[in-house]
């Protein structure tokens, strides 16, 4: 269950896309109420 507040592992890419790398990042509100899209 998602919430605002929480710490999450986001994958970034790098910027050549030859990998890529988690990092914590905080979810602050839901983006959209149709999708489960949300602001990091």
């Amino acid at each position: 269950m998602k919430r605002c507040g929480q710490i999450v592992l986001v994958t970034f890419p790098y910027t050549d896309f030859s990998g890529a790398k988690l990092r914590p990042a905080l979810m602050l509100r839901q983006a959209s109420a149709t999708f489960d899209d949300w602001l990091v």
